[in-house]
């Protein structure tokens, strides 16, 4: 249902570039469907690192039944530097090699659940990207510490600051800031 949505925004001229998650099980029928839409937007590789099962055999990467580690799991690896360097941008690299292969022009990179701003994380992703040549990284800068309101908030905005200034190192660029739909709603726009 969400891949139908995505397609008929894009369809509608209401989205106008998407991500994917190429290793779900309804990746295929929506990499079929790409050409189709290539006029009308643009895409990139949402990496996923927390759900199904990753493209490559990362041990790092992986819990006991083969899936990939539970978001907080990864993060805490991430934290405690015990995820590998050369399994992250094999990962990485194997991601982007499947939208890459089904022919779609790559514009950018974001993250599922934005693990791709996490340390280590955002190392691999500033090391592959280049040699790809992408050269967009989406993070979730807040802009102003005077927008983080919650803990969580305050965690992903450091984390963003200085995957920013990783990716900017390896020559990637990265919106200075996001703004979340419910500030928009909200009327909040600091």
């Amino acid at each position: 249902e969400i891949t139908e949505g995505i397609r008929v925004a894009i369809a509608a001229g209401v989205v106008t570039s998407a991500s994917v998650m190429v290793n779900m099980p309804g990746s295929a029928a929506a990499l079929r469907r790409l050409p189709e839409l290539a006029r009308q937007a643009s895409f990139g590789v949402h990496l996923n690192l927390c759900e199904g099962r990753p493209l490559t055999r990362g041990a790092t990467l992986r819990d006991e039944n083969g899936e990939f580690l539970r978001k907080r799991t990864l993060a805490a690896r991430a934290l405690a530097g015990k995820l590998s360097l050369p399994e992250l941008e094999a990962e990485v690299a194997a991601q982007i090699g499947v939208l890459r292969g089904a022919g779609v022009r790559i514009s950018h990179l974001d993250g599922h659940k934005h693990l791709h701003q996490l340390p280590i994380v955002c190392a691999a992703v500033a090391n592959v990207l280049p040699q790809f040549g992408i050269e967009r990284v989406r993070i979730t800068r807040l802009g102003s510490w005077l927008r983080v309101r919650s803990p969580s908030m305050l965690a992903r905005e450091i984390a963003a600051r200085r995957a920013a200034r990783i990716f900017a190192r390896a020559g990637l660029r990265s919106p200075a800031r996001t703004v979340e739909l419910r500030d928009l709603l909200a009327g909040r726009t600091l």
